[in-house]
């Protein structure tokens, strides 16, 4: 009896030791911190007729790297991220609803659809876009926050590419806090979403 009590204390020792260490070193646990812009990206309507071009926008890609979570840079070649603090969407279905809703409230064009929606098969040119970068440059002074997008206008009965650029905008953050950073990539898509719509304007009308 006396054997199985002091086994049954030894165990038990044991078991609180092998918790208590696994405990010290799993540490304080972080929350994971999500971001977003509920705001949208509605742009003002424009003072010219709108044209007969019904634009349809095609699911933006990106690279590997660019996804849930942050990216901060930390040098020209190296780019790092911060698993727990990550984005609500993708940044390429980011930028392909800023396109969307800029793009449909310039009142420039005069119907604007999705690729995916059924209402596409209507449309007179197709607008596709990468995102090359979405990021935290901390690599220069002061940090910022770094947008580039390569864009591609077709139209869809010929098959001929009417416009293509990269519009790229990088904006300074005011702060250190993520936060902060979010707050200067929403400037910084507001910028390229201004400037395409100007570059695509003028690219449509040198095309006819």
């Amino acid at each position: 009896m006396r054997q199985t009590i002091r086994l049954f204390a030894i165990l038990s020792a044991v078991f609180l030791f092998t918790a208590l260490i696994g405990c010290m070193g799993r540490g304080p646990r972080v929350p994971i911190r999500f971001y977003s812009f509920p705001e949208g990206f509605h742009t003002t309507a424009t003072t010219e007729k709108a044209t007969s071009i019904r634009l349809g926008i095609g699911s933006f890609e990106s690279s590997g790297a660019i996804g849930k979570f942050i990216l901060f840079r930390v040098s020209p070649v190296e780019v790092k991220y911060n698993r727990y603090e990550r984005w609500v969407e993708q940044p390429n279905e980011i930028i392909t609803r800023a396109f969307l809703q800029a793009l449909d409230s310039s009142g420039f064009f005069s119907e604007v659809t999705l690729a995916e929606d059924i209402a596409f098969h209507q449309s007179t040119h197709l607008l596709r876009g990468y995102v090359d970068r979405f990021e935290n440059d901390r690599s220069v002074s002061p940090p910022c926050a770094v947008l580039s997008v390569r864009l591609e206008l077709r139209d869809i009965a010929s098959g001929r590419r009417v416009w293509e650029s990269t519009v790229s905008y990088r904006h300074p953050i005011q702060g250190r806090e993520t936060a902060d950073f979010v707050r200067a990539m929403e400037e910084a898509i507001r910028r390229v979403l201004e400037k395409s719509l100007s570059d695509m304007k003028n690219g449509l009308i040198k095309s006819k």
